[in-house]
């Protein structure tokens, strides 16, 4: 059995880890994409210079996905995290946190249905 400074110290270590990964996978297809064509793809503008606002809302909808998706991935983990080491607490927070995760990315998803719904009305 671990000591409360043991745990505290791995969960310290453990977000330090999440927050490294986190923020490289954020980074590393930025700056991959960057590298490509600085200019980005002049093919998409129409001929007033403007991107379809159509494009922009779905782009910014898929965008806001991916993103709640590496960040439910790192909280279910931190949720398994305390589940596993944080004792009978740790295994109510962990469930909490578990719970609380599926319920955000039910109402993203759904959110992402809506705006897709009202754009190919549009």
């Amino acid at each position: 059995m671990t000591t409360p400074a043991q745990s505290t110290a791995l969960f310290q270590r453990l977000h330090r880890l999440l927050s490294s990964s986190a923020i490289a996978c954020v980074l590393i297809p930025t700056t991959l994409a960057a590298e490509g064509d600085p200019l980005g793809d002049a093919g998409e503008l129409s001929g007033t210079g403007a991107m379809d606002p159509r494009e922009v809302i779905t782009d910014v909808m898929i965008a806001i996905v991916k993103f709640t998706a590496l960040l439910a991935v790192i909280a279910i983990i931190i949720g398994g995290v305390y589940m596993i080491v944080g004792g009978e607490s740790g295994v109510e927070r962990g469930k909490r946190i578990l719970l609380y995760t599926i319920v955000g990315v039910l109402i993203i998803l759904i959110a992402g249905a809506v705006v897709s719904v009202f754009v190919s009305l549009a």
